[in-house]
């Protein structure tokens, strides 16, 4: 398949896009509440699903990387970790993270998911973490075509995003779309924690509410029930995808 092209307003919104989350992250310690335990659970759960099937790339790469949650666990098995992300100060904070962590084999740059600029065959594992594959089909087609041809003959991407059950069908095509093989699908059980987190908000103080929900058994137990109802229990969804 083609890599389809980026029309002029794609381009437009993704600038838009990068003023508001580089607005975002100037003014917000933690915007998407990443420090909590939940998040630090999910963040581990994806690291250890590209360690499943990539045990020791020789360079990995964290697109959009955020604040570096992901990136710092990816130093924990990679020979050569790369992060980009197209916000300056998310960048930056990425970097202050992992001196933070110790980490010795990281490179954060700013880039931008539609031109990152990387040499093919490049990398053994690549992430893609909250990322809203499953929207602008052609957007997206674009973007992972991209990514696929800095992958190495054997190399995976592990992609996933907060996505409806309605829109996971979209989410796997796309990567089909690439002549990608869905490995393995990766489910957070997480539908019943964000249910509890939005009752515990409503109802408890900030402070109470943060208490709460920073206990582990209570994550723990809103995660059990997500896994008793199976896929439906997972608002964030994932994949494991190779390309043979």
């Amino acid at each position: 398949m083609a890599n389809p092209p980026v029309s002029a307003v794609d381009l437009e919104a993704n600038l838009y896009r990068q003023k508001r989350y580089e607005e975002t992250y100037q003014t917000h310690s933690d915007p998407w509440d990443y420090s909590s335990y939940a998040d630090r659970v999910r963040f581990r759960t994806i690291a250890d699903a590209a360690r499943n099937w990539f045990p020791a790339p020789r360079r990995a790469l964290d697109v959009a990387c955020g604040l570096g949650q992901l990136t710092v666990l990816l130093d924990d098995f990679s020979e050569q970790v790369f992060a980009y992300d197209f916000a300056p100060s998310a960048v930056e904070r990425t970097r202050e993270r992992c001196e933070q962590a110790g980490c010795q084999r990281v490179q954060v740059d700013v880039r931008d998911a539609t031109d990152p600029g990387y040499e093919s065959d490049c990398f053994d594992l690549i992430l893609m973490s909250d990322m809203d594959i499953s929207g602008n089909r052609d957007w997206w087609c674009h973007v992972l075509a991209i990514h696929k041809g800095f992958l190495t003959r054997d190399g995976i991407i592990v992609a996933c995003g907060r996505i409806k059950a309605d829109g996971r069908k979209q989410f796997d095509e796309n990567f089909r779309a690439m002549h990608g093989t869905i490995l393995d699908r990766i489910y957070f059980h997480d539908r019943y924690w964000f249910k509890a987190r939005s009752v515990v908000k409503r109802v408890m103080p900030s402070p109470m509410a943060k208490g709460l929900l920073g206990r582990p058994w209570f994550y723990h137990t809103a995660k059990t029930l997500g896994r008793l109802a199976g896929p439906m229990g997972s608002i964030h969804y994932g994949v494991v995808v190779g390309f043979p």
